[in-house]
């Protein structure tokens, strides 16, 4: 009787204690129910880039040099300066060209008084031969002589003309707007005919960048372009496009003209063409989890629940992705700690 007692007792001990455990079990998955934070995700349209490493160089830069050999005698600007089409750059030592001009021009003052007498003289010798004063042989010599005069003159004029050009041309003048971008010379020493002075490079700037084979066909005179250096960023549009690839790097040069920053020429650039659009469902790139297969997390019935995503292109922070549907809420904070169907609670 005791005996029957005490295993009722028991059974019944042990139904309490299984009824007990579903309880705490029923609280333990209602504790479990996991904070996050969504975003309802939507197909969009989104621009095109393709982004290379360029340099910033001037739209036009011209180096100036002398015709002639010579002493630098002054220079008259320095690196930076800005300067206006006909301002002097750079002169030589004009001593001894001043001299030869002014002797040219007295060669030239008495060529023409020799000139001017011998064709008052031949025009009288003229008058004496019709009236049969002189001897044709006389004319003769008087019209040989005018001749030779006029030789003379002409040549003294040309000289003239040479030294003066010569005197001119000691002076290195700009012949556009621009910026003073570097000075080969220094004064006293002796400049080299043909030999680059002083170099000028226009105000507006342009971004050069290689763009491989396979990028070229996507590019167009007048695509619009970013232009970013040291964090420094413009915009500009594609000007001119290489229709021939660099013999080594068999990257196609493209230029694009840009605005409103005076970038320092030489600077490296991040130059970032808008081909076109796509559209597609972007999403943050650090809702990507990976466990084999790349995944994310949404919410449906308040569990979540992992979807497996193809990654596409990337657009910053942001990546395409297949695999979602519009409407789907993206599971955005939180995701590190979910496992598939795990309840979870929305947070604002």
């Amino acid at each position: 009787m005791k005996r029957g007692f005490l295993a009722w007792l028991l059974v019944l001990i042990a139904l309490g204690a299984g009824a007990a455990g579903c309880t705490a079990g029923d609280g333990a998955r209602q504790e479990k129910s996991k904070p996050v934070k969504v975003v309802e995700i939507r197909e969009d349209t989104f621009p095109v880039y393709l982004e290379y490493v360029g340099s910033i160089q001037p739209l036009e830069l011209k180096k100036y040099g002398f015709k002639i050999s010579g002493r630098v005698g002054k220079i008259h600007v320095v690196e930076g300066q800005a300067v206006k089409k006909n301002d002097l750059l750079v002169s030589l030592d004009d001593t001894e060209l001043v001299l030869a001009v002014k002797a040219a021009e007295n060669t030239l003052e008495q060529a023409r008084r020799a000139y001017e007498f011998s064709r008052d003289n031949y025009e009288k010798y003229m008058s004496l031969l019709e009236a049969g004063a002189i001897s044709r042989q006389d004319a003769d010599r008087a019209r040989l002589d005018l001749a030779v005069q006029e030789a003379a003159f002409k040549n003294a004029q040309l000289d003239l003309e040479n030294k003066r050009s010569i005197l001119e041309d000691s002076g290195l003048r700009a012949d556009m707007d621009g910026l003073v971008a570097s000075i080969y010379v220094k004064e006293g020493e002796i400049a080299g005919a043909g030999y680059p002075a002083v170099a000028v490079r226009s105000e507006n700037l342009i971004a050069t960048a290689g763009v491989p084979q396979q990028d070229i066909s996507r590019i167009k005179p007048g695509l619009p372009a970013r232009v970013i250096v040291d964090g420094s960023e413009t915009t500009g549009r594609v000007t001119e496009i290489a229709q021939l690839p660099d013999p080594q790097s068999r990257a196609y040069e493209v230029k694009a003209e840009i605005e409103g920053k005076d970038f320092p020429a030489g600077a490296a650039a991040r130059v970032v063409l808008t081909v076109g659009e796509e559209r597609g469902i972007f999403i943050p790139i650090t809702c990507i989890l990976k466990s084999g297969r790349d995944f994310v997390f949404v919410v449906e019935d308040g569990k979540a629940v992992r979807k497996e995503v193809v990654l596409g292109p990337i657009r910053g922070a942001r990546v395409m992705v297949s695999g979602l549907k519009d409407g789907d809420r993206l599971v955005v904070e939180g995701m590190k700690k979910l496992e598939d169907q795990d309840r979870v609670t929305i947070q604002p």
